[in-house]
């Protein structure tokens, strides 16, 4: 038989992707690959750049800072160089924490107590000197499974060669965030964060306190991200989604965030009673993406203007004197000085007194680019302890002082409006001088309260007064018996101070 030198094709060997590993597998053979040093380098370019480590506890956040000697704050602890990284890595792991890094480097700034020191907030923002993309799954039930993964890389795929279309994907990292993808592409010229004006100002409890206010640069640079360029990354990822019906992965909004935090390589996520492990999946660099500082800066155009979109409003003439926030004299307000100077609980003054105040500033047209507004609501931010957001209410919403009120009846706090105003007409109820000290608590049983509110209760005990009637005295005095024994005295004094006599006398 004569011989050929003839070859046999060879049957294509199947490569695996790292997304169809088991863990164990996808650590040796994908993330091993690049060491804590390697994923610092790339970050920092070897330079002193301040990287924060972000916690959810800030106890933990002390604890760390003070074990490992590392700068500190209530968000996390900041590390400069990839040993002390490598070291808050280890001990969250020993201590089965979760941890973050902060997407964008970090600066030494002014807090609200006048230190200057590292913190998470948009000021203490150094520099933009990312892109960062978060692709997850929309349902998040459990652990990611391949298939899940295998989507999300795919979408990731898609934004890393439309960046190397445009000539942008010479420097970037993918990484695995356990049950998800995250991709960050650096910049040729890292984008300055504008400096804000740091302003002292004293609180309701006379504490000297310090407010930050964001100025119309600082503004346009946070916003290059998340209004201009990320909402076109957002529309074009949709688009392909519903094109080859991929149902279950989004980009998150927040990735566009100035101040946003990231999966940590080689750290654990513990999550859905269990960990998985994060890990770099692809590492590119070596060269810059010439051009994508500017084509980023090409963006400020796109930035729609805040106010434009939210400030269409009634006339101001709408609008009583007592309520009216006047451009140079906002902080006289009433509301705006109950927000001040008043202790307020936490539970419901978001949705009861802000979103109040906030159609106000709606209906009065107030510039919130004006230094004025920004500094009080800087102001209002620190004397609250919440973050008070400017999405203005849509104009169906109207300004109720009836609801302030009611607020402020919930928790017992004097009501900065006259209550019920639409009661002018009194009645002969014979309760004119029905204060605390003159009211004779009769030896009848109290009268049994419903329970429902003060408010529905004090409409049952109106039905049983009679006009010009003297009983009328007895029949409230037994009501309030009942007030006490439900309410307590505390309660019971401010109802018969603040509720009693309008509600009782007037009709």
């Amino acid at each position: 038989m004569q011989k050929t030198n003839e070859l046999k094709p060879k049957t294509p060997r199947l490569v695996t992707k790292w997304y169809e590993l088991p863990e164990e597998r996808r650590i040796e053979f994908t993330y091993s690959k690049y060491t804590i040093e390697d994923f610092w380098n790339w970050w920092s370019d070897k330079k002193s750049y301040w990287m924060e480590i972000r916690t959810i506890d800030w106890k933990f956040a002390k604890e760390m800072g003070v074990k490992l000697n590392i700068p500190y704050s209530h968000t996390g602890v900041f590390v400069s160089n990839y040993l002390d990284l490598k070291k808050s890595i280890a001990y969250s792991r020993f201590k089965q924490q979760n941890i973050w890094f902060g997407i964008q480097p970090r600066k030494y700034n002014y807090t609200k107590w006048g230190s200057k020191r590292l913190s998470g907030g948009d000021h203490f923002v150094d520099c933009i000197k990312f892109v960062f993309v978060d692709i997850d799954r929309k349902v998040k039930l459990k652990k990611a499974e391949s298939e899940e993964l295998e989507e999300c890389d795919k979408i990731a795929d898609i934004v890393i060669n439309r960046f190397r279309e445009s000539g942008f994907g010479k420097k970037y990292m993918k990484i695995c965030s356990g049950n998800g993808i995250q991709l960050l592409f650096a910049l040729d010229v890292p984008i300055d964060m504008p400096k804000v004006e740091i302003v002292p100002f004293t609180d309701h409890d006379g504490k000297k306190n310090y407010v930050y206010v964001e100025n119309d640069e600082f503004d346009k640079v946070k916003s290059l991200l998340r209004e201009s360029f990320g909402k076109h990354m957002i529309k074009y990822i949709n688009r392909y989604c519903i094109e080859n019906v991929i149902n279950n992965v989004e980009i998150d909004k927040a990735s566009f965030r100035v101040a946003q935090v990231g999966a940590l390589p080689v750290t654990k996520n513990f999550k859905y009673g269990g960990y998985t492990w994060r890990g770099i999946v692809e590492m590119v660099g070596g060269k810059e993406n010439t051009g994508l500082s500017d084509y980023i800066l090409m963006f400020e155009d796109d930035i729609k203007n805040f106010k434009k979109n939210n400030m269409f409003t009634p006339s101001k003439k709408s609008i009583s004197a007592d309520k009216r926030l006047i451009k140079g004299r906002l902080e006289e307000n009433k509301l705006v000085q109950f927000m001040l100077n008043t202790d307020m609980p936490r539970g419901m003054r978001n949705n009861y007194i802000w979103f109040q105040l906030k159609c106000l500033i709606r209906d009065c047209q107030v510039d919130l680019y004006s230094e004025e507004f920004r500094r009080l609501h800087k102001q209002l931010e620190v004397a609250t302890g919440d973050r008070l957001t400017l999405n203005l209410p849509d104009i169906k919403y109207k300004f109720s002082e009836n609801i302030v009120n009611s607020f402020c009846v919930q928790n017992l706090i004097p009501p900065i409006y006259p209550m019920w105003p639409e009661k002018v007409k009194k009645l002969d109820n014979k309760l004119e001088n029905f204060e605390w000290g003159n009211i004779e608590l009769v030896h009848a049983v109290e009268t049994r309260m419903s329970g429902d509110s003060i408010i529905e209760d004090m409409k049952r005990c109106k039905n049983r007064l009679e006009e010009g009637s003297f009983e009328n005295v007895d029949i409230v005095a037994r009501f309030l018996k009942g007030c006490i024994k439900l309410y307590g005295e505390e309660a019971s004094r401010f109802y018969v101070k603040y509720l009693f006599p309008k509600f009782f006398n007037y009709e």
